[in-house]
């Protein structure tokens, strides 16, 4: 436009620049605060892992013992132990530590030979360290090429009702796993595929996310989850009717047993 037009005119300016930069640093501060305060939070009085067992470096944990489990020995028993670490910033916003902890008792009280005996639970600032009962077989699929072809119907029949068996007593208790695969079987003998071992029953929307709440999953759990689990978006894992829990569990049994037959 012409300057002689406007001369003597004020310009008019045009709406302030946002401060992207100082918003986002304010949101990480606020973001910081929000995860300190969760973890004084989730702080349940326990002792730390130290105080009682080790971290046993003479293990080779590549032979296939589970991601994020460490074997641990006792201090005083000398007994092997399986250690999980979760962290307290990945606890589901609506758990409380109330209710963290009465879960953490429920599982105490589950005995079943189809499932890995929870023992206690250790912590420090920012993890729970969960104690388990060590599975000298491994995982059960690592363990499934030593037999190739001679894995029969009937071999696949008693692995579903041991998982069957597992699920229906801590069903008992109100507890569901809601994140069950292959990964999620263990052996308790290296030489046979029976008793199998179910592991990490009652975590999955207490202690952790559920797999549709995960960024991702190093075993794919997704590829066992229920239609329910995915249409139920954002409703906490605890707030989920128990029939539809145990619809959840059920059918990730369908899908492992599919997998098993198929071999895919």
């Amino acid at each position: 436009p012409n300057d002689e037009i406007f001369k003597g005119r004020p310009k008019q300016k045009g709406p302030p620049a946002k401060d992207t930069k100082g918003t986002a640093v304010a949101n990480t501060a606020a973001q910081a605060q929000q995860a300190a305060e969760r973890l004084q939070e989730m702080d349940l009085g326990l002792p730390p892992i130290e105080q009682d067992y080790e971290l046993d470096k003479n293990v080779d944990m590549s032979l296939g013992f589970g991601a994020g489990l460490k074997r641990y020995l006792h201090k005083k028993t000398r007994m092997p132990r399986a250690v999980l670490s979760l962290p307290k910033a990945t606890i589901p916003a609506s758990v409380s530590a109330q209710q963290v902890a009465k879960q953490l008792e429920l599982l105490c009280k589950i005995d079943h030979p189809n499932i890995v005996p929870f023992r206690e639970c250790c912590e420090d600032e920012k993890h729970l360290r969960l104690v388990y009962e060590w599975c000298n077989g491994g995982l059960f699929i690592m363990q499934l090429p030593k037999y190739g072809g001679m894995l029969t119907e009937g071999h696949v029949a008693q692995v579903v009702r041991e998982i069957l068996s597992a699920l229906g007593a801590a069903h008992v208790f109100g507890v569901h796993h809601l994140d069950f695969g292959l990964f999620s079987l263990f052996l308790q003998y290296s030489d046979r595929l029976s008793p199998v071992k179910l592991f990490g029953v009652g975590l999955a929307g207490y202690l952790m996310p559920t797999v549709m709440n995960r960024k991702h999953s190093k075993s794919n759990k997704h590829f066992y989850a229920s239609p329910e689990l995915f249409a139920g978006g954002q409703v906490p894992a605890a707030s989920m009717p128990g029939a539809m829990r145990h619809a959840c569990d059920i059918w990730s049994v369908g899908a492992v047993l599919y997998t098993l037959c198929a071999g895919r």
